[in-house]
């Protein structure tokens, strides 16, 4: 706290704000954030050879009033080198191609903290799949049976006993015109439910985050327009070392943050000074009415194309939820190194006019491709809504 605004010109905006002490969250006092120099990440070899030899067949197709398609992207960075015009859409586009593995599983711990300080725990174990545009070596571009889907997130509740079994179960497809499905599983019931669309700005698995801060972003992308506010040097966590908790016991929190604010230690968060794109993201007019954020800032890592913070603004245009991803990176089959995400990842948000806050941290380090257990390369049990049928079995 003694030194932050010498580190001001290279913070997010919602960390300058925990630090200037506005809002009932705030930087604790004995906090300490550590900086170091910037470590580089090494991208599976197949992911770069396929932006080298597809980036030039992609192009941004206007829809109206600022909002893009992407036309003829195949695989890798749609736009490594994102220029004007339209250079915040390419950013976004190259943000939403940026690598995943083509399946990976993890479990997280989460910690959903409200106004009074009281703290609900929960264990949720994830599938997640990329089933087009893969750039994972053994792998054809397109999962056999993904044909039309590009993502899925499959989140089941493990723990407390009362929410065993709750699942989201999210689906985007390839054909970003589509409208992306959205299932939750309710145990009490032993249904499943399909959310409407303007479900989106609905708490997933109870917590600050929606289905659209899903990896800090999962929007639907032909509803937005976006703006490149510049380049920028921002302080961001991607090599955090050891991130992993054996429970959700608070002390394990208390152990890896500071809290009340569950600050990053340093022993497990160095803060890098890193190239970044910083985009603006709003609704389009259409979209706007009864949307839940009138922007979305995000703080882009140049090297990786990951999301490493978002800022958040209600639609009154106030800064309302803010945090990082707290980013470490693995070995990829292959070759090359991923930073873990979506599965297995270290995620905070804090809701600034409320007072909550959602913590989710790794409780085992996530598995990806041939490594993922044989019982979840099963499109059909984890990837679609007749899957979540056999939650319970």
């Amino acid at each position: 706290m003694q030194n932050w605004r010498q580190f001001e010109t290279y913070m997010p905006e919602g960390m300058k704000k925990l630090f200037s002490g506005e809002y009932s969250w705030k930087m604790p006092g004995d906090a300490v954030t550590e900086v170091t120099a910037p470590v580089p990440v090494h991208l599976p070899p197949r992911f770069i050879q396929d932006t080298e030899k597809y980036s030039s067949q992609a192009k941004l197709h206007p829809l109206g009033g600022g909002r893009f398609l992407i036309d003829g992207y195949v695989a890798g960075v749609p736009f490594p080198n994102p220029q004007d015009p339209d250079r915040g859409a390419k950013i976004l586009y190259d943000t939403w191609y940026r690598y995943q593995p083509w399946v990976e599983t993890g479990e997280v711990g989460n910690a959903e903290i409200d106004r009074y300080g009281n703290v609900t725990n929960a264990v949720v174990s994830e599938v997640n799949y990329k089933l087009s545009h893969i750039s994972d070596v053994g792998q054809p571009a397109t999962y056999p049976g993904g044909a039309g889907i590009f993502t899925v997130a499959n989140l089941v509740v493990e723990q407390p006993e009362q929410s065993k079994y709750t699942t989201n179960l999210v689906i985007v497809p390839d054909d970003l015109m589509k409208d992306q499905e959205n299932y939750v599983f309710l145990p009490s019931l032993r249904r499943s439910l399909r959310l409407s669309t303007v479900a989106r700005c609905s708490p997933l698995v109870g917590g600050d985050y929606t289905p659209d801060d899903i990896n800090l972003l999962n929007i639907q992308m032909p509803n937005f327009t976006t703006k490149s506010l510049g380049d920028r040097k921002i302080l961001m966590v991607v090599h955090a070392k050891n991130p992993i908790i054996s429970s959700t016991r608070q002390s394990e929190f208390v152990r890896l943050t500071t809290p009340p604010l569950m600050w990053p230690r340093p022993e497990y968060a160095k803060w890098e000074v890193r190239d970044a794109y910083v985009i603006d993201i709003r609704p389009s007019a259409s979209y706007a009415h009864g949307y839940c954020y009138s922007r979305r800032v995000l703080y882009v890592d140049k090297e990786t194309f990951q999301p490493q913070w978002a800022d958040l603004y209600d639609a009154n245009g106030k800064l309302w939820k803010t945090g990082p991803a707290l980013n470490f990176t693995q070995p990829v089959p292959g070759g090359g190194e991923a930073v873990v995400v979506p599965a297995g990842a270290w995620y905070e948000l804090w809701d600034l006019e409320n007072g909550h806050a959602s913590v989710s941290v790794p409780m085992q380090l996530a598995k990806f491709g041939s490594e993922v257990p044989a019982r979840y390369i099963n499109l059909q049990r984890y990837a679609a809504p007749a899957g979540l049928d056999q939650v319970m079995q």
